[in-house]
């Protein structure tokens, strides 16, 4: 006999395993799945989970839920995609009867109370106060209306378990609490907790309605920390090293605070002078990149999140810096670990000149920043080419400032000074990124020139993920003072624009599959975002005050590859360049008109006059001279809330708990075993049947061009940037990453993060070879 135990806090239940009450309780949740089986797969299923259960004396109720999904997640195959959702309702009835013990609700009607758990959770200390304080009792009530559990069906079992894993609010003994919808509607309450009480309600149905839905995607610190007393809304930052050492320090111990708080972080390294540069007028004194680099590495390592992963941390460094090539080599394997920096990902900013001469095996010439500066008057770092440079065209100090400047330099008398083939430093790309998948590469000049605030700065990298671009400067340190009768210490630092990224994603398999209307959905993603802005606890004040001035986000999307193959559009053609270009042209539009309405309703941002959304030049650069595109360009000369817009960052969780494929990229195999967070099972797309199969393909067995040509597509109507992955095999050699590379540059990619190696077999006859 077997006795079935159940945990009621104050006992232990004993009752004896009865098989017809399994039978009902396993039909229920075959039932509540809302998918059709093979009845001699639930049969075997049944079985095995009865045996194992009966081959003891004792079992716990909870392991029986586990043993059914065990057995479902054995199912899933190509072949039976649909036991993802078996797993999933075993899991709902899970949480639900958890949730319920603890909060003391029958969850057959439902979830219980709002504003009883919201009280609850408040007293607790997981939940704000503000929750209590800027809603009433009655608003609550009609909060918790709008509640609708079968919206937890979308989930599949794999987005269900990440969301219960990483989102959901346990208690301090890790016991359930909360469930799907109410984080969905708590995170929407809190983010719009200080809109105007006319129309306050209205815009919470509006946002639950998108978000539970899967519309809109937030991002994980947005929708883990909204509605929470602590925690920061958005995901990373971009710091900018000055070349002194009060800065180098205070650059760290911003990122030490950022760490501690999960934000991933891009640096900008631009300034430090090279190995071998003059400090107080003695050359051969600095030591160059390698030490703040490894001195970040170690950072990384300290502060790793209570344990659980390194801190995520990017350095940016340019091509002509004297250093590219120690840089290039901190992340090797091989060689003196003394110069290695193993836990920060590198990154190469790119200029258009490097890559004509890359182009044309031509030299390049390496140099230190700081002597620049200091014998030639010139800052290096803060040139562009405002205009590509075409054939046999001379540059001028206008168009082609960098380009103009860098002949000049070239050609100067320097000491710290070294001429190399360009295909030399391309090599030493080559060998990092196909043992450890970077540097990333930035494209400067395409980044900077495309820049909407150029009237007031420019960017000089990217972030850890590569898809952010924005303005970027030093902070400058004014004065230091001591009061000698309190012991009370005074620094004023004049603050540099520190990068913060303000990120969700437009659920594209979703939204452009159903009758949804685009501009709906993306007005209550631009609001909810530019709300993140305002609630921000970022950790550094830096931070805060370049979110406020800029009010920069990042609208970004998800779910291209399921799109594609839903609408049975090949990754691998010139169809799906044409699909993506009229798509994102659609979501830029929607995406100005929401900043815009939001700029007439609350005003625009600090900096927004002589921005190139208030001169039109944002409009004219993008040749958009539509009769639409021309009515759009004179709503943006008189407000827009938000100075930069859209970026597409990598969104892996998102993905899974949206039921989509990643961010823009292709998949990486299309049908794969998940390991992740606990999570341990195969994943196979959501729409994967006999009419979309054919569609989908992994990045490997394509050439990647193709690929490039589908960020470029979508790049075009992108003020920011895309995170896109370069897939190539590992049998791919030196000339062939240039052809790549070349190609991502020349079609208008702005960046490209990792660059991913696979053993994989392709088919002959590459058509984009041809092409």
């Amino acid at each position: 006999m077997t006795l079935v135990l159940k945990d009621r806090k104050s006992y232990i239940q004993k009752t004896e395993f009865n098989l017809e009450r399994f039978d009902r309780f396993f039909n229920e949740i075959v039932q509540d799945s809302g998918k059709k089986y093979p009845a001699d797969e639930l049969k075997t299923i049944k079985v095995k989970v009865v045996d194992e259960a009966t081959c003891r004396d004792e079992i716990y109720a909870d392991r029986l839920f586990d043993l059914i999904i065990r057995e479902a997640n054995e199912l899933i195959s190509a072949d039976s995609p649909q036991y993802t959702y078996l797993s999933a309702s075993t899991l709902r009835r899970k949480l639900y009867k958890q949730a319920s013990k603890e909060r003391g609700f029958n969850y057959k009607s439902g979830y219980g109370d709002y504003p009883t758990f919201v009280r609850m959770m408040v007293e607790k200390g997981l939940y704000s106060t503000d929750l209590i304080e800027q809603y009433s009792e009655n608003e609550l009530q009609q909060i918790g209306k709008m509640i609708d559990v079968n919206k937890d069906k979308l989930f599949s079992y794999a987005g269900l378990f990440l969301l219960n894993s990483i989102y959901l609010v346990k208690g301090y003994d890790g016991e359930v609490l909360e469930l799907p919808q109410e984080r969905f509607l708590t995170a929407v309450i809190y983010l719009l907790k200080d809109e105007k009480k006319s129309h306050r309600m209205g815009l919470i149905k509006e946002a639950y309605w998108a978000v539970s839905n899967h519309y809109i995607g937030l991002a994980t610190p947005t929708l883990k920390s909204s509605g929470l007393p602590h925690g920061s809304l958005s995901s990373c930052h971009e710091i900018t090293w000055n070349d002194d050492l009060y800065n180098i320090y205070d650059v760290q111990q911003q990122t030490a605070r950022f760490s501690q708080n999960g934000a991933g972080i891009g640096i900008a390294a631009h300034y430090l002078r090279a190995r071998g540069s003059w400090i107080r007028g003695i050359k051969n004194r600095a030591t160059g990149i390698t030490h703040p680099s490894r001195s970040m590495s170690v950072l990384a390592e300290y502060v790793n999140q209570l344990g659980t992963r390194v801190a995520g941390i990017a350095i940016y460094l340019p091509v002509y810096h004297l250093d590219i090539f120690d840089f290039l080599e901190l992340r090797l394997k091989t060689g003196s670990q003394e110069k290695r920096a193993h836990s920060i990902k590198t990154a190469v900013c790119l200029p258009d000149e490097f890559m004509r001469r890359l182009q044309n095996k031509q030299t390049w010439t390496i140099v230190d920043p700081y002597e620049v500066k200091k014998k030639l008057g010139i800052d290096i770092n803060r040139l562009y080419d405002r205009r590509k440079l075409q054939e046999n065209e001379e540059p001028n100090e206008d168009d082609h400032a960098f380009t103009y400047y860098y002949r000049i330099i070239e050609k100067a008398d320097l000491e710290l000074k070294r001429t190399v083939n360009a295909s030399e430093i391309h090599k030493a790309m080559f060998m990092s990124r196909k043992t450890g998948g970077t540097p990333y590469m930035y494209f400067s000049d395409t980044a900077a020139r495309m820049n909407p605030n150029s009237h007031i700065g420019m960017p000089l990298g990217s972030n850890l993920c590569s898809e952010i671009i924005m303005n970027q400067s030093y902070d400058e340190l004014i004065t230091e003072e001591i009061d000698h009768e309190t012991g009370l210490i005074t620094t004023r630092i004049k603050s540099g624009d520190l990068v913060t990224c303000n990120l969700s994603s437009l659920v594209l398999h979703n939204v452009f599959t159903q009758d949804v209307e685009l501009q709906r959905v993306i007005d209550i993603q631009v609001r909810l975002l530019d709300n993140v802005i305002s609630l921000n606890r970022t950790v550094v004040p830096q931070a805060t005050f370049t979110n406020h001035k800029y009010r920069a986000i990042g609208l970004g999307s998800l779910g291209l590859a399921t799109l594609l193959a839903e609408k049975q559009v090949k990754w691998d053609s010139f169809q799906a360049y044409g699909y993506v270009d009229k798509l994102f042209e659609q979501i830029a539009k929607a995406t100005i008109i929401a900043s815009h309405k939001l700029g007439l309703e609350k005003g625009s941002y600090k900096v927004f006059e002589g921005s190139e959304w208030s001169t039109g030049e944002y409009f004219e650069k993008r040749n958009y001279n539509s009769d639409e595109w021309l009515e759009i360009k004179e709503m943006s000369k008189k407000a827009m809330r938000n100075g930069y817009l859209m970026a597409i960052a990598p969104t892996s969780s998102n993905s899974i708990i949206m039921n989509g494929s990643p961010s823009t990229d292709p998949l990486y195999e299309v049908i794969y075993r998940e390991v992740k967070s606990g999570l341990n099972m195969i994943i196979t797309p959501s729409n994967y049947n006999d009419k979309t199969k054919e569609y989908y393909k992994s990045g490997f067995e394509m050439d990647e061009m193709w690929s490039i040509n589908v960020v470029a597509a979508a790049m075009k109507h992108i003020d920011q940037a895309v995170s896109h992955n370069m897939h190539v095999l590992k049998s791919i050699n030196g000339s062939e990453t240039v052809r790549l590379d070349l190609g991502a540059w020349n079609k208008g990619l702005k960046t490209i993060y990792y660059t991913y190696t696979e053993e994989y077999e392709r088919t002959d006859n590459c058509t984009m070879c041809e092409a």
